[in-house]
């Protein structure tokens, strides 16, 4: 359940308070329960395919943001 590395991305701006994300990480999100509607994080162990989801923090308020860059969550 290795996460692969991304390239950097543009700087991107918190839709709360306009202040800077900046990177946190990745999270792996189990692909199954992404089609379905809801997030859950792959577990060490999980047999089902994970797929990286990029987390931002803005530096001014705190708020989080996911991000789905390589667009490898289904879409609805």
């Amino acid at each position: 359940m290795a996460m692969q590395p991304t390239s950097p991305r543009p700087l991107v701006f918190c839709p709360a308070c306009n202040g800077p994300l900046r990177p946190v990480g990745r999270m792996p999100v189990r692909r199954d329960a992404a089609q379905a509607g809801i997030v859950t994080l792959a577990q060490p162990g999980d047999t089902t395919p994970a797929v990286g989801i990029d987390v931002y923090r803005c530096h001014d308020c705190g708020r989080l943001e996911l991000y789905d860059h390589e667009f490898l969550l289904p879409s609805f």
